[in-house]
């Protein structure tokens, strides 16, 4: 049991831990708006892996693996909302006419994001194909797989946010702030647009 909650927890640091879309966006909406203020963000994004994994549980990963057509489609989306977040934080409140110029990245924005993101479904495909706790009863070996990778999947969110909430004070001082927001904004989009090169 203990080596089987090793090796998930590796996988799940690893498969969604990793810098990508989701924990970029959160670093970067933590550093512009602050780790409060991006709260709402991260409950949407958490609320939607749930779902994901629900549905990843359910075989819509193996569909999506399937149907490539899909599969490109719905990445295509979910790069340009990365891209489409990531100008927000570059906009963000720095300053008054940051704050004035964009708002807030909420509940909705968090939500959407996980939930047209094949990456997400394919990582938590992988976690209960490859990495579950073994357990004779199979609904029990899922319920268990499902519940930690769910508690470290909120653990890991919430420090990749804290992580962008460090450089809050920084993005508030006008001789820094623009060029920490874009920095953020610019490893978001990367993010994105490294997503299309898995295609």
């Amino acid at each position: 049991m203990i080596a089987d909650l090793l090796t998930l927890g590796i996988a799940v640091l690893i498969l969604l831990g990793s810098p990508g879309p989701a924990p970029m966006a959160l670093a970067g909406i933590g550093a512009a708006y602050g780790p409060r203020r991006g709260l709402p963000f991260l409950i949407g994004l958490i609320v939607a892996a749930g779902i994901v994994m629900l549905l990843s549980s359910l075989g819509v990963a193996a569909l999506l693996s399937a149907s490539a057509s899909v599969r490109v489609f719905l990445q295509i989306i979910a790069a340009g909302y990365i891209l489409f977040l990531a100008l927000r934080v570059y906009r963000g409140a720095g300053g008054p006419e940051g704050a004035a110029a964009s708002k807030v990245p909420g509940f909705f924005d968090g939500f959407i994001l996980n939930l047209i993101n094949p990456k997400a479904y394919a990582a938590f495909a992988a976690i209960f194909a490859s990495f579950g706790i073994r357990h004779s009863d199979p609904a029990v070996s899922a319920m268990m797989t499902a519940g930690v990778t769910f508690l470290l999947l909120c653990l890991i969110d919430a420090i990749w946010l804290a992580a962008g909430g460090f450089f809050k004070r920084l993005t508030n001082d006008p001789s820094w702030g623009k060029s920490i927001r874009a920095a953020f904004a610019v490893m978001m989009a990367a993010a994105g647009l490294y997503s299309l090169t898995r295609l």
